[in-house]
């Protein structure tokens, strides 16, 4: 168990096009928790921007390019950003309890070889529980374990920056492709609705023709085809 002076700070990440009501009551959250170094927001719609709080605003930094620059790509440029040791990609439609950010640090991440963790949504847990999982690289990750990318933690180290043909989805596939040391959080402790920023959009706008765009892509160049 580290000791208190080794307990890692932790990186929130947060893109969002600020569609969920509690995206500045999240934001705020994160940031008045101690083990939270810094939370770094790419603001990717500032016509719809909240109003954070100003106390909230002393660990928080909001990158703006005055348009949407989209999940994958708001992810490289926030991670970029980060220093701590530990860097949560956040979902802006999910809220995490700051009782799981004092389980995330407490892991003894070298002695478990973790490089990355995603969010499990097969059920309801009451615990938090921590399990090595292995992924099939030939499926979308979506397929076997949905929810993983709504809220991941990984080591800044092992963060790889997202090719520039994944705008929206798949991000999350391509980490776990570049990372070896893969486990799934069962917990009680992230509440939300996945993906309702998304599911805001028409099937016919650029989002999804982009979500399309990534899923060729991905087929083409990043899923491992193996025969059997």
């Amino acid at each position: 168990m580290p000791t208190q002076d080794s307990v890692p700070l932790i990186d929130i990440v947060i893109p969002t096009m600020w569609r969920p009501s509690g995206v500045a009551r999240a934001i705020a959250t994160y940031a008045s928790c101690k083990g939270i170094a810094s939370v770094v927001v790419i603001d990717n719609d500032p016509a719809k921007r909240q109003i954070i709080p100003p106390e909230a605003m002393l660990k928080t930094r909001i990158i703006s390019h005055g348009k949407n620059i989209y999940v994958n790509p708001a992810w490289n440029e926030g991670v970029s950003l980060c220093r701590s040791k530990i860097v949560c990609l956040a979902n802006d439609d999910v809220l995490i309890d700051p009782a799981l950010f004092s389980f995330i640090q407490s892991l003894e991440w070298e002695r478990l070889c973790i490089d990355l963790i995603g969010l499990g949504t097969s059920a309801v847990s009451s615990t938090t529980e921590l399990t090595r999982i292995s992924v099939n690289l030939s499926q979308p990750l979506g397929v076997q374990y949905p929810g993983f990318g709504a809220c991941m933690f990984l080591r800044r180290e092992a963060y790889q920056q997202i090719p520039a043909s994944l705008s929206v989805w798949f991000g999350d596939d391509y980490l776990v492709h570049m990372n070896k040391g893969i486990f799934l959080l069962a917990t009680p402790y992230v509440k939300g609705e996945m993906s309702a920023t998304i599911k805001s959009f028409d099937i016919s706008s650029e989002v999804h023709q982009l979500i399309r765009a990534d899923t060729k892509w991905a087929h083409e160049n990043l899923l491992e085809r193996r025969l059997s």
